[in-house]
């Protein structure tokens, strides 16, 4: 449940210590970015570079985006991703890192950024997935994931917030639809599972307590919102409802792009003023040096802060002096 300074979490479950503090300053209403030139750590990702060092943590790597063309008629197109959720990157040709996931010739010492894989399309049945030849790929081709380009994982801005960076191919989060529970993971394979809940009265319908009319409940099971608006027993009308969270559905899924960077609004840029602020900051977080912590949370890695708000006075005048 929830905790406050008169109700603290037990003891006896506290796994961190002091908990994880969050220095993140110098807050600034200026520019600030911070660009991928630090060789990541993850096994398959030596030759990316990554924003910050691992600090003993978590292995880095670029993000966990689904490798996506990235230049060419297929910019932006899943690389075999209909095989795997992360699909398959372009290798090195030749060299000291023959077979090695890469980005740019530079990473290829002696070789070439050049091993692009194959992929079918054409076909329904087999689009999407690895193929050597024609052969494999029923009534479609086989053909270069990627011409013109390379295979990686592929984090591009969103259209509507330039500053966020979306995984173009996915794999998407699965998280609750709406509401305060918007943020909770929820499982794929209760997406299109149906709900058979009927309103007490009418009958109908229902997937929510909104969809039935005065004095009735919506009740009954409810697969396709386990662990939201059913609850985590997948029955909606009993105690562990969650209200407003709706079904359990896939979002694109948020990643760092290769510089990340943030404006915030101050009077010198004319996008804020003394009254409405808005402050940002980028930090590289250090590692916990506790396994499960850092393993669930990626740590050490980058982190970044937007924050908004509206300063309000609160005396009647300011001395002077």
């Amino acid at each position: 449940g929830s905790t406050a300074a008169d109700c603290m979490p037990r003891a006896d479950l506290n796994i961190s210590g002091a908990g994880l503090w969050v220095y993140h300053d110098p807050t600034s209403s200026g520019y600030e970015e911070l660009t991928a030139e630090i060789p990541c750590t993850a096994g398959g990702y030596e030759l990316y570079d990554c924003h910050c060092p691992d600090d003993g943590g978590e292995p880095t790597k670029p993000n966990t985006c689904a490798a996506a063309c990235n230049a060419g008629p297929n910019l932006g197109q899943g690389c075999t991703t209909a095989s795997s959720p992360t699909g398959t990157f372009t290798t090195c040709v030749g060299g000291d890192y023959d077979g090695r996931a890469c980005d740019e010739d530079s990473d290829c010492s002696g070789g070439a950024c050049s091993g692009n894989p194959l992929h079918c399309v054409g076909d329904n049945a087999t689009a999407g997935t690895p193929c050597s030849s024609d052969g494999d790929c029923g009534s479609g081709v086989c053909e270069d994931a990627c011409p013109g380009g390379r295979c990686v994982p592929l984090c591009l801005p969103d259209s509507a917030d330039p500053e966020e960076g979306r995984c173009v191919a996915g794999p998407p989060f699965y998280l609750c639809e709406s509401g305060k529970y918007a943020q909770v993971t929820c499982l794929p394979s209760l997406i299109g599972a149906g709900c058979d809940a009927t309103c007490t009265g009418s009958g109908a319908s229902c997937t929510s307590q909104d969809d039935c009319g005065e004095g009735e409940s919506c009740e009954g099971p409810c697969p396709s919102h386990t662990l939201c608006e059913a609850g985590p027993d997948g029955v909606l009308g009993n105690f562990d409802d969650r209200n407003g969270a709706g079904a359990c559905v896939g979002k694109p899924r948020s990643c760092h792009l290769p510089t990340i960077f943030a404006e915030g609004g101050s009077t010198l840029n004319g996008n804020g003023d003394p009254t409405n602020f808005h402050e940002i900051s980028i930090w590289c977080f250090p590692a916990t040096g506790m396994q499960a912590i850092d393993d669930r949370t990626g740590l050490g890695g980058p982190g970044r802060h937007r924050g908004k708000g509206f300063r309000v006075m609160n005396v009647d005048s300011i001395p002077a002096d």
